[in-house]
């Protein structure tokens, strides 16, 4: 038993931790982190795209197939539909 609320009480410090650290990174910042392609402007920037999104295109080129601009992607990455 004594093993057990040791184990508890390390595992709630380790969550607490987490959180706070999330809580500082949005306090700092004023947003919460930007780590999915849809979201982040920089990635946006540098020309990344959805995986889904890219997989199609790839696949439309070895087939053969009309062409898939990659421009039209809205990045959100949930819901990708082949053009």
């Amino acid at each position: 038993m004594k093993e057990f609320f040791i184990i508890l009480v390390i595992s709630s410090i380790s969550v607490g931790l987490m959180v706070l650290g999330l809580s500082i990174t949005r306090i700092r910042k004023g947003r919460d982190l930007q780590s999915d392609v849809g979201n982040n402007s920089d990635m946006k920037r540098l020309g990344l795209v959805c995986t889904s999104k890219t997989f199609l295109h790839e696949d439309k080129v070895i087939k053969g197939e009309t062409n898939l601009d990659l421009k039209d992607c809205d990045n959100s990455c949930s819901g990708c539909n082949p053009c």
